[in-house]
This record gives C-alpha cells, sequence and structure tokens, in this order.
C-alpha cells in the first residue's frame, strides 16, 4: 500500500494513524467505531515480534490476544466482533486452521444522518415510470440524499454520491460489466 501511495513506511503508518484519529472524531450528526484486533495462535512456531504489536496498537489501536485456535478462539473472535459492531454482525469466523499463525479482524461501523433538504423532509419530484409491460404513468418520486447528490455517469458504470449532515459521503458505483473487469480499468480519470 505505502509503494502505491508513493509513501514510505513510516509516512504510512503516521498517515493511517492521523486517520484512525479522524474518524473516531463523532459528532452529533454521526458515529463511527473502528476496532483493529490481531489474533495469535499462541500454539504456532511463527509468533509476531513486538514491535509488529507495539505499532500496530500505536497507530491502529489494534489488541493482541494470545490464544488456542480452536472452537474457543472462534467463538472469543466472534464476540470481539459483535461487540465492536453495536452486535450488527453476530457472526464472522466459521472455523480456524489449527496451521494459522494469526487472524487480523477489523470492524468498522458508521452511523450518520442523511442530508435531507433544508426543512427536514424528502426532495419530491414528478417522473414517468415505466412498468414492466412498456406501459407509463406519472408518479411522484423522492430523493431521500437532498441537495448534496450527485449522480454520475460514465462508459464503465452508473454512480451516486449522497451526503450526510456532517462531513462524510457514501458514494456507490454500480459497473455495467463485472465487478473484476471495472476494477481493471477504475484509475482517478474514471
Amino acid at each position: 500500500m505505502a509503494e502505491a501511495l508513493g509513501l514510505e513506511e513510516t509516512e504510512l503508518n503516521l498517515f493511517c494513524g492521523y486517520l484512525y484519529s479522524y474518524f473516531m472524531e463523532n459528532d452529533k450528526n454521526t458515529a463511527t467505531k473502528i476496532a483493529n484486533s490481531i489474533w495469535i495462535n499462541k500454539s504456532s512456531s511463527v509468533q509476531p515480534k513486538q514491535s509488529f504489536l507495539d505499532l500496530n496498537s500505536t497507530y491502529y489501536g489494534a489488541d493482541a490476544f494470545r490464544t488456542e485456535f480452536n472452537n474457543g478462539a472462534v467463538k472469543d473472535m466472534n464476540k470481539w466482533v459483535e461487540d465492536n459492531t453495536d452486535g450488527m454482525i453476530k457472526k464472522m469466523i466459521d472455523q480456524l486452521s489449527v496451521d494459522a499463525c494469526m487472524v487480523l479482524l477489523n470492524t468498522v461501523l458508521f452511523e450518520g444522518i442523511w442530508n435531507n433538504n433544508k426543512n427536514g423532509g424528502l426532495y419530491e419530484f414528478d417522473r414517468v415510470f415505466t412498468h414492466a409491460d412498456g406501459s407509463e404513468e406519472t408518479r411522484t418520486f423522492i430523493n431521500p440524499f437532498g441537495e448534496m447528490s450527485r449522480y454520475y455517469y460514465s462508459d464503465n458504470a452508473k454512480a451516486v454520491r449522497a451526503g450526510f449532515k456532517e462531513r462524510y459521503y457514501f458514494l456507490g458505483i454500480l459497473p455495467n460489466g463485472t465487478l473484476d473487469e471495472y476494477m481493471n480499468i477504475f484509475d482517478g480519470s474514471e
């Protein structure tokens, strides 16, 4: 990742540490919760260096757990995920390989209020709706995203950007082909 961004490893860690702190600062309209953990199989002959654990704790807030990789560890990891997603994800891990030396878990929880119009309601507009049989009728549509929304089209995809009340945006991209095809041509100009 450092190479792709044109950064040295130290610079990347400092930048990611800044982003981690920035996103953990909640405001009145959004809540962000990022959690990282390192689960170490204490039966493995491969053990991480303390400097690796310290770096991940310092810049990424990662907790480290040393445990046997068995059904108890699976239960503990899933409990960690559930706790760090406020119960929204209850199970992430089905089983662990006894040959695995480490598992890195990351969760991101985001809750925000959409930026609707100034009156707090939804934007309404009339458009022609075409039924599956080809018949048409004028219907009232709503735009829940308000004036902060933008629509994008290219030869390769369609996208919508929608704003939240504070500093965040949602960006949804729908490729015209497969996701793999789109990822192979996606760049800054797209």
